[in-house]
């Protein structure tokens, strides 16, 4: 088991199961992106004990939130393949987009994608505004979320944002959507998981305190 394998396995036991398969599958993607950020610039992390909890495991958690069922999912600006490739991993039943405006993150999406045996991930070279395709779920890593909020409203029926605490604050402002609370990552940083339905004309949302509560999940077992 490589090291990247056994940090990844005992930051998230407890709290998500990681089956060997799925280990290797991620740990190809951390192989690929070490080469690759030689030449192109994917990630400014580059430490593997800082980049397992901020990349890897909060993905990885974050795949755990939507509901279960097969679904497709377009991950917007998905750079290194946050959280777009960790969600296909961890969900081989549904389809994964990855949009990615640079064709050079986007060659790399794409062998990332074979190089972790992959056949649900359909990397997409285009701008987020260009999208036409109707899908399930927006999410979004490392976007702007007023971007990825107004394309979800167009496209999509729900959105899933990783973002700041003050991010999702920043969010609830956003009409149209109907905003759970809040989950927060369990690694630090001050981070959560902000999950929201596009709202049919007329309907009404939550009350905001139901919204906002920032919600801690227990560890398994607990």
């Amino acid at each position: 088991m490589s090291e990247f394998q056994k940090l990844l396995a005992d930051t998230l036991r407890g709290r998500v199961p990681l089956p060997a398969e799925q280990c290797e599958a991620l740990a190809r993607h951390w192989e690929l992106l070490q080469r690759w950020n030689r030449r192109v610039n994917l990630t400014a992390v580059r430490d593997v004990k800082e980049a397992v909890p901020l990349h890897y495991c909060e993905s990885v958690f974050f795949s755990t939130l939507l509901p279960e069922g097969p679904m497709r999912v377009a991950d917007i600006g998905s750079g290194a393949g946050f959280p777009g490739l960790p969600l296909a991993v961890m969900r081989p039943g549904s389809e994964v987009w990855l949009v990615e405006a640079n064709s050079k993150k986007c060659v790399f999406l794409r062998e990332a994608a074979r190089a972790m045996g992959l056949g649900n991930v359909r990397v997409l070279e285009r701008r987020a505004e260009e999208m036409e395709e109707s899908v399930d779920w927006v999410v979004s890593r490392a976007v702007r979320w007023t971007g990825v909020i107004e394309l979800a409203r167009r496209l999509a029926r729900h959105v899933g944002l990783l973002v700041s605490e003050q991010g999702a604050e920043e969010a609830r402002g956003a009409a149209g959507l109907d905003w759970r609370a809040p989950v927060r990552i369990p690694w630090g940083r001050r981070r959560v998981a902000l999950l929201g339905d596009v709202l049919e004309p007329g309907a009404s949302c939550r009350s905001v305190g139901e919204m906002f509560h920032v919600k801690q999940l227990p560890q398994s077992g607990q």
